[in-house]
């Protein structure tokens, strides 16, 4: 095993001419030398112990090739960030600068001084409660994983491990639910927007695109053939207010379906407002050599500039809010030379347009993995744990469980049914599929005819006679009847929902129903459970 330990004072053996036993270095600096591991800096100590105890732990390190030398582990964490690791950072303009204030603010400020060695869990608790005194603990979460991120770099060269893995030092995250717009505050918003701006809530709520990607949307990304809208590019702003393009969040094209509604839009409003080309520079990955692209936008400033985002939020999104009811009317006591003046609204930002449209496909029926695509997730499960809560009648069919078995609510009362046309078993749904099928329930005297169709004037795909009862409960008659025999079709109930129940005997009720086919339905059973 490589290494030794050299005595500096004194010699093995007495020296051949003089006879003398001490060196010439006799009481000078520390006795004890440990030297000649490859790889790893001589170390010198006091007592011959710490020494021997030194030694085996470097050859043990070396010999797994996970050796620290303490003296580089010796620099301040000020200076590490400066000098080391801040040059070597590639990440977005606008997060960079976020980034960098808040790690001066709240990490260099209160432990910069400090070797990144010294570093310990108990510094870093002292840090978190502090920090959480004054800040959010989501704010305090993103502070956490950014000195994670400088520690963890030093690993294994200048510090063993990084004293931020252990658990439970970092604050836990706060539960909040993805929140959408209802139907009538997507009105309220989209009327207080101007005609010039219109377009960009149809965009949010009608494809999920961020606010870059609809600020750096053009009209030759519109593939009506397809029924498809592409997303190229984003628009940024870097720290200087200069404008620039950048594949959308992940690096990452993608295509997101097209609705006819939205595809009229399009059209009308690029028939209103003229799209601007507009050349600027490319950053980061997937850009032309020149580091330039030219792109037509279909939203630009009434002047044709590019649209800055800070400025749109404060004089275009903001009033539409105010609009809508969400927040207070500008009021000049908030304002300063940072302009301010209105409410402050985070959890509203434009953002929730992707919310709403996730929860309209969701509550439409359409899957979680889809979803995920149009998206632009790179993990259907991050989509899953955001959503759940937009999944459609989340928590109704466990409701519904409690009540029959306790023979409670109105199916406990559903009249018995005849079955006129069994469900039709080649009719069969598509495997990993859901589909959106629909009771309608015609009185004639005191009986119901209840169909399961399609679609309107499709065939039915069975039909059940039901003597007597309300409208709601006839429809609980069919639902139990579907239960009972879904599995012809080849799947699972998922929901069925009441859509127009008359007030009043005499007319039609109109029921939806979702339909899982095998997968999907063992997976929304799953979720249900």
């Amino acid at each position: 095993m490589p290494g030794y330990i050299e005595d500096r004072w004194m010699r093995k053996k007495p020296h051949p001419v003089t006879g003398e036993m001490k060196k010439s270095t006799y009481g000078v600096g520390m006795r004890y030398r440990v030297c000649g591991i490859p790889g790893v800096k001589d170390e010198s100590f006091v007592k011959l112990k710490d020494a021997k105890d030194w030694l085996a732990s470097a050859q043990t390190d070396s010999r797994r090739g996970v050796f620290v030398d303490p003296e580089l582990g010796q620099i301040l964490l000020a200076e590490y960030f400066t000098k080391v690791y801040w040059p070597g950072v590639s990440v977005a303009l606008g997060t960079e600068r976020t980034m960098n204030q808040k790690i001066r603010s709240h990490v260099l400020a209160h432990l910069g001084h400090l070797p990144i060695a010294a570093i310990d869990e108990e510094h870093l608790r002292i840090w978190v409660a502090t920090l959480l005194k004054k800040l959010e603990p989501s704010t305090v979460r993103v502070i956490y994983d950014y000195l994670s991120a400088i520690l963890n770099s030093a690993v294994p060269k200048r510090i063993t491990r990084n004293p931020c893995s252990t658990r439970g030092i970092k604050p836990k995250a706060p539960e909040v639910k993805a929140r959408a717009f209802t139907r009538s505050q997507s009105g309220g918003v989209r009327e207080g927007l101007r005609l010039r701006n219109r377009i960009s809530f149809d965009l949010g709520v009608g494809a999920g695109l961020r606010q870059g990607e609809v600020f750096g949307f053009s009209p030759v990304d519109v593939d009506e053939a397809a029924e498809e809208l592409h997303i190229r590019r984003q628009l940024q702003i870097d720290s200087h207010g200069r404008p620039y393009f950048k594949l959308p969040k992940g690096d990452k094209e993608r295509s997101v379906p097209l609705s006819s509604g939205l595809a009229l839009a399009l059209d009308e409003y690029a028939d209103n407002f003229t799209p601007v080309k507009v050349t600027l520079p490319w950053r980061g990955p997937g850009g032309p050599d020149s580091g330039e692209l030219t792109a037509t936008l279909l939203m630009t400033t009434r002047f044709g500039n590019p649209i800055n985002q800070s400025s749109w939020n404060y004089d275009a999104w903001k009033p539409a809010l105010c609009n809508a009811g969400l927040i207070e009317p500008w009021d000049s006591t908030r304002a300063s030379h940072h302009r301010g003046g209105w409410e402050a609204a985070r959890e509203l930002g434009f953002h929730i347009t992707r919310h709403t449209y996730a929860s309209v496909q969701l509550q439409g029926g359409e899957s979680i993995v889809a979803l995920s695509q149009w998206l632009g997730h790179d993990d259907p499960g991050f989509t899953l744990r955001r959503y759940t809560h937009f999944m459609p009648e989340d928590g109704r069919r466990g409701r519904s469980a409690v009540d029959a078995w306790l023979g409670l609510g109105p199916a406990a009362s559903a009249p018995p049914f005849e079955v006129l046309e069994p469900l039709n078993g080649s009719e069969r749904v598509v495997a990993g599929d859901l589909a959106m099928l629909y009771l309608v329930a015609v009185p004639s005297g005191q009986d119901w005819t209840v169909s399961l169709l399609r679609g309107p004037g499709e065939r039915p795909l069975g039909k059940i006679l039901v003597r007597r009862g309300t409208a709601e409960q006839v429809l609980a008659s069919a639902a139990s009847w579907l239960r009972g025999n879904v599995s012809a079709l080849g799947g699972q109930v998922v929901e069925v929902k009441n859509m127009d129940i008359p007030s009043q005997r005499g007319g039609a009720a109109l029921g939806r129903v979702v339909l899982a086919a095998d997968v999907a339905g063992d997976f929304l059973a799953s979720l249900a459970a």
